[in-house]
């Protein structure tokens, strides 16, 4: 009776310091990408095209996509209190930001790679004279309804989601300019030029938990 109240509490000492024991290594935790951007900067486009959307079709499963279109517009408030946005690059960067901030709106928590896709679209195919086309092409093309983009962006929703960007744009301390990138809400001005050339190795190491073979090679 006594070596079977022995075996008995040994288990349950084993038992109970299993659960004490921290999360495996192995678990896998999302790191969240926050992608400042503006639909019509062509160093946006180059980061999009050649280091975010490859590294995103490899890592999608480690990665919470965050994506901000604002970039370096400026919101002007007028006297009768009607709001207006005024994008670097022109009335058109302002449309393309409105398509981009809505299909965010739409795609970012239930299809991060359908999103991307759209992204990546839209920096190899725009049309600077009418982003509205290329919004279009793109949205066709990933099967993503542009008449749902279109009624955000011709409504109240569209703009509202564009403000709150243009306050989280803002709110970054150091932001020179666009891309800009912060990994878990932290924005770090000194690494922001390694970040957009580097970004595979970056996102690597800034990996919590479980990394992905891949970044063995990097």
């Amino acid at each position: 009776m006594r070596l079977i109240n022995s075996i008995f509490l040994g288990s349950l000492v084993f038992v109970l310091v299993l659960s004490l024991v921290p999360c495996d290594a192995g678990e896998i935790i999302k790191t969240k990408v926050s992608v400042y951007m503006e639909s019509l900067c062509p160093d946006c486009h180059a980061f999009i095209h050649i280091r975010l959307a490859p590294a995103f079709e490899k890592y999608s499963d480690y990665i919470q996509l965050d994506m901000v279109p604002f970039g370096n517009a400026k919101v002007i408030h007028h006297s009768n209190g009607s709001v207006e946005v005024d994008c670097q690059h022109g009335p058109q960067e302002c449309v393309g930001n409105l398509y981009e901030a809505c299909a965010t709106n739409l795609l970012q928590e239930t299809d991060p790679k359908k999103l991307m896709k759209y992204f990546d679209c839209l920096t190899v195919n725009v049309d600077r004279t009418d982003i509205k086309k290329t919004a279009k092409t793109c949205a066709e093309s990933n099967e993503i309804s542009f008449d749902t983009l279109s009624n955000c962006v011709d409504s109240n929703q569209g703009q509202d989601i564009i403000l709150g960007y243009g306050e989280r744009t803002r709110a970054l301390q150091g932001r020179s300019g666009v891309p800009a990138v912060a990994f878990d809400d932290v924005f770090k001005p000194d690494e922001q030029d390694d970040i957009v050339f580097k970004f595979e190795k970056i996102l690597c190491e800034k990996l919590k938990g479980a990394k992905p073979s891949d970044c063995n090679a990097v």
